[in-house]
């Protein structure tokens, strides 16, 4: 039997059960660090990272879905199609010690804690969707010296 009955019987079971979008949508993904922008040593679990998608530049946000990154910093969202505008939020969820420093990425612009991908120069197919990285840095003035230490090594 070839290939393409098998697919198409996948195709119309994904479309019976709605699972088109989800085969097709993209992840935007990158990780969470500790430390100075640039510094990948320290990789930052626990990070809260949320997905928004907006018809329109400026237009009003709908959520689309909250992450929190693993042990290793990294998080990874799934895009829900039919917006022209993705902003990808670090909403910290970190203690008191903790404050935003910075982020980075390859395709989408970076402004303060948030980084927006557009899809009117193209699909997100077509851009690189990992990559987009954002740091924290602890504040070592309020921690004990346990705290720094663990703070280092994690």
């Amino acid at each position: 039997m070839s290939g393409k009955p098998r697919t198409t019987t996948f195709v119309v079971l994904c479309a019976f059960f709605g699972l088109g979008s989800v085969l097709s949508a993209a992840t935007l993904s990158g990780r969470a660090y500790q430390g100075n922008v640039g510094d990948e040593r320290h990789e930052l679990p626990g990070v809260t990272v949320s997905l928004y998608g907006a018809p329109e530049a400026g237009g009003p946000r709908t959520h689309i879905v909250t992450k929190t990154t693993d042990s290793r910093g990294w998080y990874g969202l799934p895009v829900r199609e039919g917006y022209e505008h993705y902003y990808i939020v670090a909403e910290s969820g970190l203690d008191a010690t903790c404050s935003f420093e910075g982020a980075t990425s390859v395709s989408g612009a970076v402004c303060g804690n948030e980084i927006h991908y557009g899809t009117a120069g193209g699909p997100l197919d077509e851009q690189t969707l990992t990559g987009n990285e954002f740091w924290y840095k602890r504040d070592e003035s309020t921690l004990g010296t346990s705290q720094k230490m663990s703070s280092i090594t994690a």
